[in-house]
Parts: C-alpha cells; sequence; structure tokens
C-alpha cells in the first residue's frame, strides 16, 4: 500500500509539472468548467490580479442565457425581472425534461422574444461563475450563441427585445466604469439609471424611452440611419450596445461570444450597498479563452 500510494504521488507530481501555468492558476470553481479536451489559450483581461483575494462560496447553482448574434445583428433582452433586471443581456433558457439545449434555446426564445432559431445554429461558447460577497451559493452561466434566426421580435413578460449592430460591441471604454464617470470609484449596478420608468400592464415601458435612459438613442447609429430614403425606425440599427445598462464585465466577454470563440471566466461582486441580495460593485474578474484539442 504505501509504494502504491508513493507511486500515485510520483504521478500527480508528474502531472503538475507538464500541466499548462494557465491551467495551474484556474481561479476557484473553474476546474470542473473545462472538458478533458479543453485547452486555455490565453487570459483575455482580469481585474485586481492577486491584490483581492477569491471570494468563498459553498454550493453552485447553474443557468444557461443565449444570445442571438446574426452577420449583421446582435439581440439582446431587457430583463423585466431576476438577477438581470433592469439590464440587457442574454435571453434566459431553461431546459425541461427530455431536452437538448439547442431545443430549449428554439422554445425559450419563441417564447421570450418571438423569434425562431435554427437549431442547428446554437452552440456553447462560454461559462462564467457569478461569486457575490456574503453569499454562499454562487451562479454558474452557461452562454450560448445562436447565430440563425427569423421573426419578428415582440415584447413579452419577461424581456423587452432589441436590435443592436453586429460592431456595437466594439469600445475603448474602460470595464469598470462609466463613459460619463470621472471618478475613482469602480462602477457597480448600482450606479445604472434610477429614473428609468416602470413597466406596467397600464403604463408600458417603451423600447425608445429604455434606449434613452441608457444614453443610447442618440448617441451614435448605422449609416442607414442618416439615409433620406430610410423612413423605418427598425432600420436604424444603434451602433453601440447599451453599456450603460449592461454588466460591466460584459465588455470583455461579448466580443468573444459576437466572434464565436470560447471561453470561460468568474466574477466576483462586493456585497450590494442597499443590503438586497442583487451584485454590488466588482472585487475581482478573470477571463480566458478556450480552445479544444
Amino acid at each position: 500500500m504505501a509504494g502504491f500510494a508513493g507511486l500515485l504521488k510520483s504521478i500527480l507530481a508528474a502531472v503538475r509539472a507538464i500541466l499548462p501555468p494557465l491551467c495551474q492558476s484556474l481561479p476557484p470553481g473553474l476546474q470542473h468548467s473545462l472538458s478533458p479536451r479543453d485547452d486555455i489559450e490565453s487570459v483575455v483581461d482580469e481585474l485586481h490580479s492577486n491584490s483581492v483575494p477569491w471570494l468563498p462560496f459553498q454550493s453552485v447553482t447553474g443557468f444557461k442565457g443565449v444570445v442571438p448574434v446574426d452577420h449583421e445583428q446582435i439581440l439582446l433582452g431587457w430583463n423585466k425581472n431576476g438577477f438581470d433586471k433592469h439590464h440587457f443581456g442574454p435571453f434566459a433558457v431553461r431546459p425541461e425534461r427530455g431536452e437538448t439545449t439547442a431545443q430549449a434555446v428554439k422554445r425559450s426564445l419563441k417564447y421570450m422574444a418571438g423569434i425562431s432559431v435554427a437549431e442547428s445554429s446554437v452552440e456553447v461558447v462560454g461559462r462564467i461563475l457569478f461569486v457575490t460577497e456574503g453569499q454562499q451559493e454562487a451562479r454558474e452561466e452557461t452562454i450560448i450563441r445562436a447565430s440563425a434566426w427569423k421573426g419578428n421580435i415582440v415584447e413579452t413578460k419577461l424581456y423587452i427585445p432589441a436590435r443592436f449592430h453586429r460592431t456595437a460591441y466594439r469600445s475603448t471604454a474602460p470595464v469598470d466604469k462609466r463613459e460619463d464617470d470621472t471618478s475613482d470609484s469602480t462602477y457597480s449596478t448600482d450606479s445604472l439609471p434610477s429614473f428609468l420608468p416602470i413597466s406596467t400592464p397600464k403604463n408600458p415601458i417603451s423600447l425608445h424611452s429604455i434606449m434613452s435612459s441608457c444614453s443610447l438613442w442618440s448617441s451614435s447609429k448605422t449609416a442607414s440611419c442618416d439615409s433620406e430614403k430610410s423612413s423605418d425606425e427598425d432600420d436604424c440599427l444603434p451602433a453601440l450596445l447599451p453599456w450603460h445598462c449592461m454588466h460591466p464585465e460584459d465588455k470583455v466577454w461579448y466580443p468573444l461570444l459576437i466572434s464565436g470563440q470560447k471561453f470561460i471566466g468568474r466574477v466576483d461582486y462586493a456585497a450590494s450597498p442597499d443590503g438586497s441580495s442583487g451584485p454590488g460593485p466588482i472585487r475581482r474578474y478573470w477571463f480566458a479563452t478556450v480552445s479544444q484539442s
């Protein structure tokens, strides 16, 4: 028995010696996000590396979110409830028993946005672990990309869908601050506009109101909006994503999602200043691209 234990110890030491340094330095909780065929290519971005410790957690709950992206446009949902309330982001996917991921995405987007997705265009591109200070349960979101869909988008009970130009993600603004913020404080979800109208059956919120509140609708748009021949507002896709109404770390991984690059990441939030269960300012994050051998 002692001989076997020594042999096993030697094998483990040899494996650690040949493992790529990046694999050995994965943030806690991400090891299970990689399959045996996955390799870390490179670290894309990280905030407060080594200077701020990773937060502890006891358990992980899994979620799935999908972003439709084709050769022209990106479709995001203004979330009316839940973790992403009053943010633009992916559409939630809740698989039912016996469904494949592609089938769940097709059903969910039809229900939540009114569009029909080609199952063959559905692919998992990333996984992000979210940990909030003071909460024992972490949230792991599987990020899904759907590259072929058709139909007219419609507002539903859960989302107000909005289309953006495919190049709208390009931005050089810092991740941890709002574009108009000149202070030294980090950009948190509590910095989001507090004057957004509340949607009710008698007084529904309009997409135009959301865009205006997010300082987006009056900003740059695609060239078609300047054309005198174009009178349809539907043709005027905003040329910037609504970063003011998205989570700050979205600027890191959205370009990867849109390009189809696989990735993993972890984001740690401070506790919400108002005592709610929602996230506060970002403490630390780490993102890396993944390839399959």
